[in-house]
């Protein structure tokens, strides 16, 4: 392999581990937060809490971003899950809700997926493309590999 392919691998594999942890970075800090106490949270937020109309054009003081917690505690899981139970009630709504439109999505879309791949119509491959591109909910990426790919 020429030195100019792996240079150019090699840059292209910095720039998207620097974008992945830019964009996995606020995903990790929240996980992070959700595992510290009630006291470190005011301690290191309370500021925006204090943010109001009279504090405009002054310096206001920055919060203390931690990535990691002093004490790690599942406090806060137990403030959503057990001292309010309308939260869960609610979080099983939605999973009630969820699962069969998933499981009919998924129905549909393996039996459409196979209708096609049994099908032959003109322009095959265009009207292919079209469904993969253009309807995502017809029919998952993985089956239009599948299809496409004959895997």
């Amino acid at each position: 392999m020429p030195v100019a392919n792996v240079l150019r691998k090699s840059a292209l594999t910095l720039v998207m581990s620097i974008i992945a942890i830019l964009l996995l970075f606020p995903i990790m800090i929240t996980f992070t937060n959700s595992l510290t106490t009630a006291n470190e949270i005011e301690v290191n937020y309370g500021p925006i809490g204090k943010i109001n109309e009279s504090s405009v054009g002054r310096t206001t003081p920055f919060v203390n971003l931690k990535l990691l917690p002093d004490k790690v505690s599942l406090e806060q899981y137990g403030k959503v899950f057990v001292n309010n139970p309308k939260y869960l009630t609610m979080f099983w709504n939605s999973v009630l809700l969820v699962m069969p439109i998933i499981a009919g999505q998924t129905a549909v879309g393996a039996l459409a997926a196979y209708a096609f791949a049994k099908t032959k119509v003109p322009r095959q491959g265009t009207s292919f493309s079209d469904l993969c591109v253009n309807d995502a909910n017809a029919v998952s990426s993985d089956t239009c590999a599948q299809l496409h790919y004959g895997g």
